[in-house]
C-alpha cells in the first residue's frame, strides 16, 4: 500500500535521500535504494532521483518494498532462573528483544513464545503488537547485555510493571567510558532527539519526561593511552536510552557506542578494537509476584567487559 509523505520546510532545496534520512532516521543508503528501485515517486507516479532536491510543494509516494520470505534462525535462551510466574535470561549482546525490520534471527520475545506458548497470555491488549512482546516486562536494547526479566503470566506481568511505575525494581549496570567520570547523579528529561529520529537526547521540550540516573566510579584509570572510567549505572527511571544519552550528555561516551558518541570516543573505540557498546545489565532486584520475596538476579560480567576492566 503506497503513502503519501510531505517533508517539513526546513528541508527545501536538500537532495531527496539526504532530506528522506534526516526525516525519518533511516540511513541514506537506504533511501538511495529506495529510490533507485523507482518505490519513491510523486503524486502522478513518475519516479523520483535520489540528486532530486527537495521543494516544499513536492508530495512524496512511497510504495513498500515487494514482500519476501524470511526464515528467522533460532536462537537459544540463557536461562538463569525459571519457575511457574517468571523467566530471567541473561541476554547476549547482540540479540534483539523485540521483533523489528530487517532481522534475521529471531527476537527474544518470538523464542519465549516458540518455547512457551502460554506466554502470550502475559500481555497487555489482543493486539497483534501486544502479541509480539508477549512477557517482555523491560527491554534492553541489542547491544546491551545482562539480565532481562520476563513474566510467564498475566497477573506476574501486571504484578512486575506495577513495581516498575513504582520504582521499587532496582537495577544496576556496568559501563566502560571515556575519560575519568565522578560519581553523580544525572537529573536530565530526556525525549525524541529534534532532528534524528531514531536517537534520543536530553531536552527540555513540553514533551521530555523526567529521568534520573546515579552513577558511581568504580575504577579509573589507562588503557593504551586512553583514559577510562568502570561504572556503576543506576537508572531511577526508566527511559529509552538513558544510560548511554545521559553519559554522552555529561561527557562520558560508553565504549563501542555507534548512536552516542563523539569523534574522541570514537577513536578510543577503535584505538581499543572495542566490538561492541560495553554497557550490561549486571543486576537486577524485585518482589516476586506469587510469594512476595525480595529477589535479586546477577549476570556475570561479559569477558570482553571483564578483560577491559582488568586492563585499567
Amino acid at each position: 500500500m503506497t503513502k503519501p509523505l510531505n517533508l517539513p520546510n526546513n528541508l527545501s532545496g536538500q537532495r531527496l535521500d539526504a532530506a528522506l534520512a534526516q526525516h525519518t532516521g533511516q540511513s541514506r543508503s537506504h533511501w538511495q535504494r529506495q529510490l533507485k528501485q523507482g518505490l519513491v515517486a510523486d503524486v502522478t507516479g513518475k519516479p523520483l532521483k535520489a540528486h532530486q532536491l527537495y521543494t516544499n510543494n513536492l508530495t512524496l509516494v512511497i510504495s513498500p518494498e515487494p514482500a519476501t520470505a524470511v526464515v528467522l534462525v533460532p536462537i537459544n535462551l540463557n536461562i538463569m532462573y525459571e519457575d511457574e510466574a517468571i523467566i530471567v535470561l541473561n541476554k547476549p549482546s547482540g540479540q534483539i528483544v523485540h521483533p523489528g525490520v530487517g532481522q534475521t534471527s529471531e527476537s527474544i520475545a518470538e523464542a519465549l513464545i516458540r518455547h512457551y506458548p502460554a506466554i502470550v497470555a502475559a500481555r497487555y491488549t489482543d493486539s497483534a503488537l501486544s502479541y509480539d512482546r508477549a512477557g517482555i516486562v523491560h527491554r534492553l536494547d541489542k547491544d546491551t547485555s545482562g539480565v532481562l526479566l520476563v513474566a510467564k503470566t498475566h497477573a506476574a506481568l501486571l504484578n512486575l510493571q506495577s513495581q516498575f511505575k513504582e520504582r521499587t525494581i532496582k537495577k544496576d549496570y556496568r559501563a566502560l567510558v571515556l575519560d575519568d567520570c565522578e560519581s553523580q547523579t544525572v537529573d536530565q528529561p530526556i525525549g525524541r532527539h529534534p532532528k534524528y529520529r531514531r536517537k534520543q537526547s536530553v531536552t527540555h521540550h513540553e514533551s521530555a519526561r523526567e529521568a534520573i540516573t546515579q552513577i558511581t566510579a568504580l575504577k579509573v584509570g589507562l588503557i593504551n593511552g586512553h583514559t577510562v572510567s568502570y561504572l556503576k549505572c543506576e537508572p531511577l527511571t526508566g527511559r529509552m536510552h538513558q544510560l548511554r544519552v545521559h553519559l554522552q550528555f555529561i561527557n562520558h561516551c560508553i565504549l563501542g557506542d555507534v548512536l552516542y558518541n563523539t569523534k574522541r570516543s570514537r577513536r578510543a573505540t577503535t584505538d581499543l578494537k572495542v566490538s561492541r557498546l560495553l554497557l550490561h545489565a549486571y543486576q537486577i532486584s524485585f518482589v516476586h509476584p506469587n510469594t512476595n520475596h525480595k529477589m535479586t538476579f546477577v549476570a556475570p560480567i561479559p569477558r570482553d567487559l571483564s578483560t577491559y576492566k582488568g586492563m585499567i
